[in-house]
């Protein structure tokens, strides 16, 4: 496997410290996986002992290098998912807290609801033909959905720069 210069890997006892900023200090860290999808942030698949199945994600590195319209990429993500939540029907995973402050961990990161379910990259080599037509249908008929949000501003919803 080769080695992300991008993801920002943490240690065990951080991702504890960061469990316990979000979700109290009763809360720990029950089993613990490293998602290996993804070419940019880290994620990770957990379970609490709050009984939540969390995802968290991890920026990458403040001194990464990105592409130039790559600013804020948790803040953007976190406000899309948040719209999309809030203006379709489509299963999109809660987010349960955003830390930006950089205190506990080097980068901004988020915990996320656990979704079931596997990424059709991996699945699509074993489906019949008919099955991935419907598949890519479904696919636009969620697309057409995100299409109707509205919000007040416009441009990329995690630029802040002025």
């Amino acid at each position: 496997m080769a080695v992300s210069a991008t993801k920002n890997r943490q240690a065990p006892e951080t991702l504890e410290r960061m469990v316990k900023k979000c979700f109290g200090e009763e809360t720990g860290i029950l089993t613990l996986r490293d998602l290996e999808d993804g070419f940019c942030n880290m994620a990770y698949a957990l379970t609490l002992s709050n009984g939540l199945s969390v995802i968290c994600k991890i920026s990458p590195k403040e001194k990464s290098r990105l592409l130039r319209v790559e600013v804020e990429l948790m803040e953007a993500e976190t406000r899309a998912m948040q719209l999309v939540r809030k203006q379709t029907n489509l299963p999109v995973a809660e987010v349960y807290a955003y830390d930006r402050s950089c205190q506990v961990c080097s980068s901004p990161y988020f915990f996320m609801q656990g979704l079931t379910g596997n990424g059709l990259h991996k699945e699509k080599a074993a489906l019949p033909p008919a099955v991935l037509e419907g598949i890519y249908w479904e696919v636009g008929q969620m697309e057409r959905q995100i299409c109707t949000i509205c919000h007040d501003t416009f441009g990329f919803v995690g630029d802040t720069r002025q």
